[in-house]
């Protein structure tokens, strides 16, 4: 039996998931479980036999679907039976939750079925066998850490993260950056070998600048190697890898032919339609997008939906329109994170109550730089317009640059009432209405995409740019003493 465990992990799980003391009776297996058990079997392999690690593993999947059983409690007792050695830390949004977990391995292994087959493999330590930290007598340990904890003198062979971020913290931008701040500055110094050692992150996706987030945002700038696997409630969403193949009860079919096969769902037995119907009505349908459906928006967007933005190209643009004088709005960045966060212009124009958006850009540079790109857009756009800056951050400094240094019509935009949210949800009626259109424009996708993400976007300048050139428009018939057409 042992040796029969050995090749295969999902054997493994199948077998010891009524041993598990949250397991109710036999599973009910699913073709994603098979899955998700080969892909770590293949990342343990690395583990065992000391082997460079080809890529880190992020899986983002709907709750319910057994992965913290699968990932966190009975994959770190697999690779216990071929490799004692092994150090393992795991980490979790809540130390309760993490030590939770960590005990679910530690009962696995104190059954009797483990200790018949693995008795003499496997042998605990009397002396340290606690809850959060409990080692072998081959020297190897499972150490359970939360988001945020600190960490010394302990590294790991193999690194799992489970849910850094619980859902009610989500709308924090502080926990949200601070949870990936933790697992890339902290977790991830961690390693016994840096080359060695991978990481497992298991989680729902909540947020475009979640730790899920930044692990794609930085494989895709060529930071880290990662392999991705996003499996939604339903096929609604993307799925990804979709071409990936999946062995279950003696078929084969991509992940995608699964889904079809399954009429459209993950779990058709334990998350059939009407069931997440339910969750939706409950969770609303960003929230249900987010957690079963790992996208940061819902299908149809966010505060904004995809309908309220529509595009048209300059040529169908009425005369009238096209001769407008047009106005700007800037979105300047925070002086201490002018790093990090991008300063916007948009530029736009109003015509009888309704708002067209010519140009759109951002720019992450320094102060000189920023004022000569906001010089620059402008003069592309026409210099004859006002030119609204935020009184925040480094828009005071910019505003009072330009008003001393050129003559340009800039003015200290004057704040509307209210936080982002509500700014932009006094506007939300007339862009519901129709009433706003983007220009075509190269800037267009990264416009729609930030506005229909928000609130879960990693960055909302073009949240910020549009509700106020919107707030203008529909909002207040005079500003700053200038009367607006229509």
């Amino acid at each position: 039996m042992a040796r029969h465990y050995h090749r295969n992990f999902w054997n493994f799980l199948k077998d010891m998931w009524s041993h598990v003391p949250t397991s109710h009776g036999e599973p009910s297996l699913n073709f994603h479980m098979k899955y998700m058990c080969d892909e770590l079997q293949l990342l343990g392999e690395w583990v065992i036999n000391k082997q460079p690690k080809e890529y880190d593993l992020l899986i983002n999947v709907p709750p319910g679907s057994s992965k913290s059983t699968i990932a966190t409690i009975l994959f770190p007792v697999w690779i216990w039976t071929q490799a004692p050695w092994a150090r393992i830390i795991s980490g979790s949004n809540e130390g309760r939750l993490s030590m939770f977990q960590s005990q679910m391995s530690r009962d696995v292994i104190n059954s009797d079925y483990f200790q018949l087959i693995y008795g003499d493999l496997v042998i605990m330590r009397k002396d340290q066998d606690t809850k959060g930290l409990y080692m072998n007598l081959d020297g190897g340990f499972r150490m359970s850490t939360s988001t945020g904890a600190n960490i010394t003198g302990q590294h790991g062979h193999l690194i799992i993260v489970d849910d850094p971020i619980n859902p009610k913290g989500v709308q924090s931008k502080k926990i949200i950056t601070g949870a990936s701040q933790w697992i890339n500055t902290t977790l991830s110094t961690r390693k016994v070998d840096k080359a060695n050692t991978p990481m497992v992150m298991i989680m729902q996706r909540l947020h475009e600048a979640d730790p899920a987030g930044d692990w794609i945002k930085k494989s895709k700038d060529g930071k880290i190697r990662l392999k991705h696997i996003c499996l939604p409630s339903t096929s609604e969403f993307p799925v990804h890898p979709s071409e990936d193949l999946v062995t279950f009860q003696g078929n084969e079919m991509t992940l995608s032919e699964w889904y079809e096969h399954q009429g459209g769902f993950l779990d058709p037995t334990r998350a059939p339609g009407p069931v997440l119907e339910d969750e939706k009505g409950k969770l609303g349908s960003r929230g249900y997008s987010e957690q079963y459906g790992q996208a940061t928006s819902a299908p149809e967007g966010n505060e904004v939906k995809l309908e309220w933005l529509k595009v048209v190209p300059y040529n169908k643009l009425p005369e009238q329109v096209k001769n407008l004088v047009k106005d700007y709005t800037v979105d300047a960045a925070d002086k201490t994170k002018q790093a990090n966060d991008p300063t916007a212009f948009l530029c736009y124009a109003t015509y009888k109550g309704y708002l067209f958006v010519f140009d759109y850009m951002t720019i992450k540079e320094t102060f000189g730089k920023r004022v000569e790109a906001l010089k620059g857009f402008v003069a592309k756009n026409g210099n004859r317009g006002r030119i609204f800056i935020e009184p925040k951050s480094s828009g005071v400094a910019i505003t009072q640059y330009l008003q001393e240094s050129t003559t340009l019509n800039v003015l200290e935009w004057k704040m509307a009432e209210g936080d982002k949210l509500a700014r932009l949800r006094s506007i939300s009626p007339n862009l519901e209405a129709g009433k706003c259109f983007l220009v075509q424009g190269p800037w267009n996708d990264d416009f729609i995409h930030e506005m229909t993400v928000f609130p879960n976007a990693e960055h909302d300048e073009a949240v910020d740019t549009l509700t106020m050139a919107g707030v203008n428009t529909w909002n207040r018939g005079v500003v700053q003493g200038y009367e607006y057409l229509g």
